[in-house]
């Protein structure tokens, strides 16, 4: 979840918001997408063949909650909170392999 907020703070930085408030919504985000998990969990048991497809709807789902609420905190134009939502998942994933890989290389190396 800090990832989270330094991608949408480094995205949306002309928008006035500090570091923590960036955590702070992405922290209702986070627990938001953490209870739509619920529903899609219980349903993965129950069908456990639609795999791909269940976990294909709740990233959707998860990537428009996320759209909607940049579009009410930081962006001014749907499209904007769109292409947002998907940067900031895209360089949140990026900078998590980024850190997994150092930490992989400082516990090697040692």
């Amino acid at each position: 979840m800090p990832l989270l907020a330094v991608a949408s703070r480094w995205l949306y930085r002309a928008r006035g918001l500090n570091l923590a408030e960036h955590c702070v919504f992405n922290a209702y985000v986070f627990a938001q997408q953490n209870l739509f998990s619920l529903p899609f969990l219980l349903l993965i048991q129950w069908w456990s063949s639609g795999l791909g497809l269940i976990m294909s709807a709740y990233y959707i789902l998860c990537l428009a909650y996320y759209a909607w609420v940049l579009r009410v905190v930081v962006a001014r134009t749907w499209w904007g909170a769109a292409l947002g939502a998907i940067a900031i998942t895209m360089v949140t994933y990026m900078l998590s392999w980024l850190c997994r890989g150092l930490l992989v290389i400082a516990v090697g190396s040692s």
